[in-house]
């Protein structure tokens, strides 16, 4: 039998008080297929492996919708292919719900072709965010202030590592950001008319965040945010990019998603007006031990 430490066991019963391990779903559910994964690109380091970086992926995008009474699904194949040189990978709308106007499904494609101006940095532990050995070349926590009712309010629009110059990530597409990323058109922030295209600007309502209602987000040219947030244009090479407070509420208006929790990485520094730092730990925490004990 496997034995939870102290302070797990201790956040698992906590959890279980609060009643947040018992529904049959937790908010957003993204449903991973493997696709063809069987000819990575050559031009790739650092001895990780792409299930279970997406897999990592899903769940930082996840913790940000756990609310169980809201269900979202969304199924996600994933897999690599030759892209133009151009491209480090590439989001494919499937299939749309005609009820919700949701995405529901789509396929992400990895480029593996063949060109030094492809290289992938492969992170064996993408779960470590803060001390990650691999992005020690420094933090950036981009907050601005905004005017929200008249009021000037922080908000936070980006959250970027640095890897250092010694790192195997240094100067190349980190796959976790990658994967990250494209998740992200898959949540709503994609063009692709006459089957989708979001509104432009989308604008937070009372119910996707009473703290921001009424800020205006402007989406460029139809499927991105302004630098330096997750969903910008394009990624520079030897960082790892993590949603931001802009990126997850662009997400919850597309999707129509009440109250999101906007720092689920509960990174230091990122301007949220939320609950305390341990509810929100305690929470993010709560979610992943269900589902790794069976509960998704």
């Amino acid at each position: 039998m496997t034995r939870l430490r102290p302070p797990l066991a201790a956040a698992l019963l906590f959890a279980v008080a609060m009643g947040w391990l018992a529904p049959a779903r937790a908010g957003l559910n993204i449903i991973a297929h493997v696709g063809d994964i069987e000819h990575p690109s050559e031009n790739i380091v650092g001895g990780g492996n792409l299930t279970a970086i997406f897999n990592q992926a899903v769940l930082n995008w996840e913790l940000a919708y756990p609310d169980p009474d809201q269900e979202w699904t969304l199924d996600l194949t994933y897999h690599w292919d030759e892209l133009d040189v151009s491209l480090v990978a590439q989001f494919s709308l499937l299939t749309v719900d005609e009820n919700t106007g949701r995405i529901r499904s789509g396929s992400i494609a990895f480029n593996n072709l063949n060109s030094p101006q492809i290289s992938w940095f492969a992170d064996p532990n993408p779960e470590i965010v803060m001390g990650n050995p691999a992005f020690t070349g420094g933090l950036v926590i981009s907050n601005q202030v905004v005017v929200v009712g008249g009021v000037d309010t922080e908000l936070n629009v980006g959250i970027t590592f640095a890897a250092a110059p010694d790192s195997p990530a240094y100067g190349r597409s980190d796959m976790l950001t990658i994967a990250m990323h494209e998740i992200g058109h898959g949540l709503g922030l994609l063009y692709d008319p006459p089957h989708y295209e979001p509104t432009n600007p989308l604008v937070v309502t009372e119910a996707v965040s009473p703290a921001y209602a009424g800020y205006e987000i402007y989406v460029d040219r139809g499927e991105h945010l302004a630098r330096p947030s997750l969903m910008e244009d394009k990624t520079d090479l030897g960082t790892r990019v993590y949603p931001s407070v802009n990126d997850i509420l662009a997400m919850a208006v597309i999707a129509s998603y009440d109250n999101p929790v906007l720092n689920p990485q509960n990174i230091p520094g990122v301007a949220v007006p939320e609950p305390s730092t341990l509810l929100l730990s305690l929470t993010g925490l709560a979610l992943l031990l269900w589902r790794r004990l069976g509960g998704r």
